[in-house]
Order: structure tokens, then sequence, then C-alpha cells
């Protein structure tokens, strides 16, 4: 009897009758390591040395609270001369499993601009961007090639996001040359949904 159970069982989980529930994680850790030696050496031949050593680690954790996040969204950003693209924070992103992302609080914010663009990339310059990481309307951040910036926050200050605004992110192609291409940023976002 237990053979028939187990089988009946195996069979409606594999038919898909059996649903388990969908759920998210987020393990690992963030790093920014700094290991420089700045040395200076006079006419005299005698050196001095300067270590810049730090390193910044970020155990994060799946939840709300401090050192926490529990929604990641990501995409590649490609943009043509003079065109741009804009992302709705609070606007229905979806994440790389096909799931809507609507952030309210940023812990985690990384951009990566291609060292094979031809130009640079503007974030930001909105009306109505995201203002608390920006600092205000229209300002902005020039990407140039190769660039890559990363910032998070460990503890509870968090970045919000704006829900009557959505603090949409834009990203602006500056090169008005002749000649289609494409500038490509890869954008990594950690937060708590909204």
């Amino acid at each position: 009897m237990k053979k028939v159970v187990a089988a009946i069982v195996a069979g409606l989980v594999m038919s898909g009758a059996i649903a388990h529930a969908e759920s998210t994680n987020i393990t690992g850790s963030l790093m920014l390591r700094q290991n420089l030696s700045h040395v200076f050496t006079d006419n005299l031949g005698i050196s001095t040395t300067e270590n810049l050593n730090s390193n910044a680690i970020w155990n994060a954790s799946f939840g709300a609270g401090a050192g926490s996040f529990n929604t990641v969204w990501s995409t590649q950003v490609s943009v043509t001369n003079n065109q741009s693209k804009t992302f709705d924070l609070i606007g229905g992103l979806t994440n790389r499993f096909g799931k809507t992302v609507n952030i309210g609080q940023i812990k985690w914010f990384q951009v990566s601009a291609s060292s094979a663009n031809r130009g640079s990339v503007r974030l930001g310059d909105e009306l109505a961007h995201w203002n608390s990481f920006l600092g205000g309307t229209n300002q902005s951040i020039i990407l140039r090639p190769g660039v890559n910036s990363m910032m998070w926050v460990s503890g509870t200050n968090n970045y919000s996001v704006t829900a009557t605004t959505g603090d949409p992110i834009k990203f602006t192609n500056l090169d008005s040359g002749t000649g289609a291409y494409a500038n490509v940023v890869q954008v990594f976002v950690g937060g708590v949904v909204q």
C-alpha cells in the first residue's frame, strides 16, 4: 500500500498537480578590497611607505532589516547615439526569473560601463529621478568607458525610493557622432520590496 501511495504522490508532483510554494533567498557577500602601497623615495634614496589598505565587507542576509535585502534586479542597458532608457524602480521591473520587482529601499547599487564603449553614458538628469541617491533633480553621474562603481548600505540608512514618482533611473548615450552604435552598462540593484 505504501508503494502505491508513494507512486501516486510522485506522479502528482511530476504532473504539477502538487505545487511547491515559490520562494526567494539571497546569500553571499559584497566586498571592496583596497590593498596598495604608496612609496616615495627621496634624492638620498630613502623611502617612505604609506599603506593604503581598507577592506569593506558586507555579509548580506535575506530580509528587510539592517544588513539585509530581499530582492535583486539586474539588467544590461544598451543605448545608441543620443538615445536614453529609463527604469522605474517601483514600476514593475522584471527580474531574471521573470518575476515583477518593486523596490522601495535601495541597499546595493552597482554600475559597470563596458571598456569597449566609444563614449560616455550619463546616469540621471531626470526631473523626478532617484533623488535620494543623486541629491536632487537634474543631477547626474557620467560613466566613462570602463568605469565601475558600487555602493551598499550595510546598516539601516537605506536610499528610499519615492512611491509617487517611482524614482526612475535614466541612462543616456552622450555620443552624437555619426554611425549607429551602442554603449553598454551593466546594472545591479538590491533592496527591500516596496
